[in-house]
């Protein structure tokens, strides 16, 4: 016989359910995302500017392609919000939604910044 292992976190308690409902509100949030669009479009024009303007001696280091997963994550989330604006929660959706597909071009681009060996203090 199977055996459900006891939680700590019990569905069966209002309020456990009153937070887990208010704390998926809130990161699902349109004004959230919008924010987060807002930043990566930021980042996304000045990361292109630096390329364009800065001397050659200071960006040896960038990569070039970096800007085009930058302007393809810009691009997921431009299609996201205007359904989730609408309220459709799939944009989250496992492997088809946009803000899913998110985690591929920001983890590229985040991974020529913040290399592993920069958090423990090592030197590439």
């Amino acid at each position: 016989m199977m055996s459900i292992e006891k939680t700590k976190y019990p569905m069966s308690d209002e309020q456990v359910r009153r937070k887990l409902f208010w704390l998926l509100q809130r990161l699902s949030s349109y004004s959230l995302w919008q924010r987060k669009r807002d930043a990566w479009a930021y980042f996304t024009q000045q990361y292109e500017q630096a390329l364009k303007t800065w001397p050659e001696e200071i960006t040896k280091g960038f990569d070039k392609e970096v800007i085009i997963w930058a302007y393809d994550a810009l691009r997921l989330y431009d299609e996201g919000l205007p359904e989730l604006a609408v309220g459709n929660r799939q944009v989250w959706q496992i492997k088809t939604g946009e803000f899913d597909q998110l985690f591929r071009p920001v983890n590229l681009v985040n991974s020529f910044f913040y290399l592993p060996c920069h958090e423990r203090g090592g030197k590439k």
